[in-house]
C-alpha cells in the first residue's frame, strides 16, 4: 500500500474583463502571486477581488485555481488538513471542475494510504469513501479499501473492490493475487465457526477441538503481554486467526509443507500444529504474532530478515534468543562455503524453492538479529523499527542507533562467530 498518486495543478486564467480598477488589480496581483508560487497571498488578493465582483466567473475561477494550487503545496508539505480545506474550498468555487474532485480523491486516497502504512488514524474506510465520493476511477483508492474490508473479515466488500480495481487498471497483478487468494478463503468461508478473546479472533473448522482453539487464543493473550511487556507497545488493532486443514493451508497460502504458519495480515495456522505439541505450537503462535507486532509497529518497509530474525529471537519470550547445537552447527557448515548479503538472504525467503536454503536463511537471521539485541538491548530494535515506519533504510536506521552499518555489524558478528563467542 505505497502507490502516492499526483495532483494535478490548476490552469491560471487571466483574461480580459469589465471590473473597477480595484477589482482589475486585486485579480492582477493575485494571479502575479500565484505564478510566483505566493498561494496565501494569491488566495487574500484574489479573494478581496471577489468580494468586489462576487458576480464575475473569471475572479471566481482563479480563486479557485489558487485554492487547488495552494493545496498542492500543501499536501508537499505534509499539512494534509489545510490541502483538504483549501481544495474543498476549490470544489465548492468551482463544483463542475472534474480536475479538483479528482484531485480531492488523490489527496484522500494518499492521505489513508499513508495512515494505513503508518497504522496511525482511525476511519480510513471513512476517507476512502470520501475519495470515491469525488471520484470514483482510481485504481489505488479500490485496492485500499478493499484491504481495509479484508482486515476487517468483510470478504465480500474486499472481493467488490479489489474486482473494481482491476477492471480500472488490469495490470495490477498484484491486486490479481490478493483477489485469487481471497476467492480461496471465500471458498470454505461459510462454514468456519469463531472464538473471541480480548484483542485476538480464532476463526477455525467445525471439527477442529473447542479447547485447541481456545488455547491458541490463550497463547497469543500471553504473546500480547510479553511483546508489551519486552517492548513497550501494545498494538489496538484487533488481529484473526485462522486454523486450517493441511490441504486448506496449502491452497490458502500457496505455502510449502514445512511451513509452518503464515502472517499476511491474519495468521494462518494449520491443524495438525494446532493440535499436536503444545511446546512448538507455542513457538509457532508467539512467532506469528511478532509479525504482526512488527507490521504494527513499522508498517510494510522492514527487510524480511529483520523481520524474521525478531518473530524468531521472540519465539520463546521471557526468555532470550539462543541458538539450539543443531542450529549452530547448520549455520557454520552453510557459512563455510561463503558469506552471503543480507539482500541474498531476503530472496532466499522470498523463493522459497529450496526448503535448505530456507533454512539457513531463518537461522542466519535468528543468530543476527540475537547478536544485535546483545549490541543493543531490545529497545534499539524497537527504536529501529520506528525509524523504519518513517521510511528510513534498514542501514541507516541501524546506524543511527548502533554507530554502525548493517555490514559492519555483520563483519562484526561473523568474527565473533568464528571465534566461538559471537552466537547466542
Amino acid at each position: 500500500m505505497s502507490r502516492k498518486l499526483l495532483i494535478s495543478a490548476g490552469i491560471i486564467l487571466w483574461c480580459a474583463f469589465t471590473a473597477s480598477a480595484e477589482s482589475l488589480e486585486n485579480n492582477r496581483n493575485g494571479v502575479q502571486a500565484m505564478e510566483a508560487g505566493r498561494f496565501d497571498e494569491a488566495i487574500a488578493c484574489l479573494s478581496q477581488a471577489w468580494q468586489e465582483r462576487p458576480d464575475n466567473d473569471i475572479i471566481k475561477n482563479n480563486l479557485a485555481v489558487a485554492y487547488n494550487n495552494a493545496a498542492m503545496d500543501y499536501e508537499k508539505k505534509g499539512d494534509f488538513d489545510t490541502a483538504r480545506a483549501y481544495l474543498q474550498k476549490a470544489a465548492a468555487l468551482a463544483p463542475d471542475a472534474p480536475a479538483v474532485k479528482k484531485n480531492l480523491a488523490v489527496l484522500l486516497t494518499n492521505e489513508s494510504i499513508r495512515r494505513y502504512n503508518a497504522k496511525t488514524g482511525d476511519d480510513i474506510a471513512g476517507m476512502l469513501k470520501d475519495a470515491l465520493d469525488y471520484d470514483d476511477s482510481l485504481a489505488p483508492t479500490h485496492v485500499l479499501l478493499g484491504q481495509v474490508y479484508y482486515d476487517q473479515d468483510d470478504y465480500a466488500q474486499a472481493k467488490e473492490q479489489w474486482e473494481k480495481a482491476l477492471q480500472l487498471d488490469p495490470a495490477r497483478d498484484d491486486v490479481q493475487k490478493k483477489l485469487d487468494k481471497l476467492n480461496r478463503e471465500m471458498a470454505g468461508d461459510d462454514h468456519l465457526r469463531e472464538q473471541d478473546q480480548l484483542h485476538f479472533k480464532v476463526r477455525y473448522e467445525g471439527d477442529v477441538a473447542w479447547t485447541a482453539s481456545r488455547a491458541v487464543l490463550d497463547m497469543l493473550e500471553d504473546a500480547y503481554t510479553e511483546a508489551g511487556h519486552k517492548f513497550g507497545v501494545y498494538p489496538a488493532e484487533p488481529l484473526t486467526v485462522i486454523i486450517y486443514t493441511q490441504e486448506q493451508f496449502r491452497a490458502v497460502s500457496g505455502m510449502p509443507d514445512w511451513f509452518a504458519g503464515e502472517y499476511d495480515g491474519k495468521i494462518r495456522l494449520r491443524r495438525s500444529d494446532v493440535e499436536g505439541d503444545q511446546k512448538r505450537l507455542r513457538q509457532i503462535v508467539y512467532h506469528e504474532y511478532m509479525h504482526a507486532f512488527v507490521h504494527s509497529v513499522a508498517g510494510n518497509n522492514v527487510p524480511t530478515w529483520f523481520n524474521e530474525g525478531i518473530a524468531q529471537c521472540c519465539e520463546n519470550m521471557p526468555g532470550q534468543p539462543a541458538l539450539n547445537p543443531d542450529e549452530m552447527r547448520f549455520l557454520k557448515n552453510r557459512l563455510a562455503g561463503g558469506v552471503p548479503d543480507m539482500a541474498q538472504i531476503d530472496r532466499f525467503f522470498a523463493s522459497r524453492g529450496s526448503e535448505e536454503d530456507v533454512q539457513f536463511a531463518y537461522v542466519y537471521s535468528k543468530a543476527f538479529v540475537a547478536y544485535l539485541i546483545t549490541r543493543g538491548w531490545d529497545y534499539n530494535i524497537l527504536n529501529v523499527l520506528n525509524e523504519l515506519k518513517e521510511g528510513t533504510s534498514i542501514d541507516a536506521a541501524i546506524t543511527a542507533y548502533f554507530f554502525r552499518n548493517v555490514e559492519q555489524l555483520r563483519d562484526d558478528w561473523l568474527f565473533e562467530l568464528k571465534q566461538n563467542k559471537g552466537a547466542p
